[in-house]
């Protein structure tokens, strides 16, 4: 099996996810050549490997893909950190998709006036954080589903 390498602008952004989810299953990766500027992404584009035209890209045993949440779902599937029951993967991805929800006013940072961006950050804190909170204070495991580490656990976290 190859060695992932995940293509990424230098920084966080989308591609953390996946990064802490290759550490959480146990993944040895490697990060290709940071993107320093718009031609280094028409690069890959011409190359025909970003799917959607856009980052972040894991090039992994002959694929490339691409799509955060895709790539976050695959690496859960295939290191049961997935769920061990169709209802646990439902609630999984559920309380996983909530924290993208959560996240996406923070994404606002660099463009929206500070007043409207503590709106929207105020506003998502208090309508997602009460949730999980009342997941974990109610497990027994100490995992938001089930008795073992998963995707939601590592989307959360990030």
């Amino acid at each position: 099996m190859s060695k992932p390498i995940l293509h990424y602008w230098k920084g966080r952004g989308r591609a953390e996810t996946i990064r802490m989810m290759l550490t959480a299953a146990g993944v040895e990766w490697e990060n290709g050549p940071y993107m320093k500027q718009p031609s280094d992404m028409e690069k890959l584009k011409s190359d025909g490997l970003l799917y959607f035209g856009q980052l972040p890209l894991l090039q992994w045993n002959g694929m490339n893909m691409t799509q955060t949440m895709a790539v976050v779902r695959y690496i859960a599937h295939k290191y049961n950190l997935g769920g061990k029951t169709i209802e646990e993967a439902f609630k999984i991805d559920m309380l996983a998709e909530g924290t993208r929800d959560f996240l996406t006013p923070f994404f606002g940072l660099k463009f929206l006036p500070q007043e409207a961006f503590m709106k929207g950050v105020n506003t998502a804190v208090d309508r997602y954080l009460p949730i999980y909170n009342k997941e974990l204070t109610t497990s027994t495991s100490g995992f938001l589903v089930g008795d073992c580490l998963s995707m939601a656990d590592v989307c959360l976290f990030e």
